[in-house]
């Protein structure tokens, strides 16, 4: 099993992109905003949606005027989310880039990294490269990502749907140093090519996977029944949940505390390993880790929630 502590993407980490930053316009000090309008921030590149009549003024970067029902009531600006550009980096799992036949992603590498991780992929390749600071390429690998593994007879292969795509990809063994620059593009030819995540780092190996893990899903959607026996289903956002089972060497469990302290309340990458054979992959932060010490090899449980 292993970690990713994710490296943060800034303005001056990002070096270029195709898509464009343009969700709405700009909010401007002297423009009068009516009642549900919205706006973004080339500052926190996040989109704002006003809630009153005639704000003029009030600069939604401002937390004294951002709403909050018990905190600041009388806030004129509503928080909605990152700009399209920035969600792939936005640490959360809901929300996609998107954008019509490719996306891609020039970054600038500050520290040592080994691994790129990519999840939520609506894309029939992705293609993760590393130039050095000649621009010379060190690393170029490129993945088709239709998924055919529900081709199991003659009939599923004349009856297959192909638009099935593999959601996640792990890119390991790309060596990068500071100076050296990371492109990734996703491709969708035809179509809208998505993703929501796209993270790198060093990784972090936290020990040998169980079969004892437990993946499973915590759903938000409602399903109420009123006092006339009308039934209202609401479909909601949900969370990934893996109970994580592994073992590891008892002298072990002092290096793997030291790398998932500072991860307490951090989004990072936890997932399987490298080939991802059966999918478990989550963005999300752990809520607990329980070791069971023993002589010679221990084992611990550790549970990870994903973002929405």
């Amino acid at each position: 099993m292993r970690v990713i502590p994710l490296v943060a993407v800034t303005d001056a980490t990002l070096v270029s992109t195709n898509v464009p930053e343009d969700d709405y316009p700009v909010w401007v000090a002297g423009t009068t905003y009516a009642v549900d309008a919205r706006v973004i921030s080339l500052f926190t590149h996040g989109i704002y949606q006003n809630r009153v009549a005639g704000n003029v003024g009030k600069d939604p970067v401002n937390p004294a005027n951002i709403f909050d029902p018990e905190k600041n009531p009388t806030g004129q600006w509503i928080y909605v989310s990152k700009t399209n550009r920035w969600r792939a980096f936005d640490g959360l799992n809901s929300a996609k880039v998107r954008r019509a036949n490719a996306i891609e992603y020039v970054l600038q590498v500050t520290a040592t990294m080994n691994i790129v991780a990519l999840t939520g992929l609506e894309a029939r390749s992705v293609r993760v490269e590393v130039l050095n600071g000649d621009g010379v390429g060190v690393f170029d690998e490129t993945r088709q990502l239709l998924d055919t593994s529900s081709v199991r007879t003659w009939f599923d292969y004349f009856t297959f749907e192909p638009d099935q795509f593999v959601e996640n990809q792990v890119f390991y063994g790309l060596n990068a140093f500071a100076g050296y620059q990371l492109r990734v593009t996703i491709e969708n030819d035809g179509g809208i090519a998505a993703a929501s995540i796209i993270g790198f780092g060093r990784r972090r190996v936290l020990g040998r996977l169980l079969f004892s893990t437990s993946p499973s899903n915590i759903d938000y959607s409602t399903n109420e029944v009123d006092a006339f026996g009308e039934q209202m289903l609401v479909q909601r956002g949900y969370a990934r949940k893996i109970q994580f089972q592994l073992a590891f060497p008892k002298e072990d469990y002092a290096r793997i505390e030291r790398i998932l302290l500072p991860l307490r309340a951090v989004p990072a990458i936890y997932y399987e390993n490298e080939e991802l054979y059966h999918n478990l992959i989550v963005l999300g932060t752990y809520a607990d880790f329980s070791p069971s010490l023993e002589i010679g090899i221990s084992t611990a449980a550790l549970t990870v929630t994903g973002n929405i």
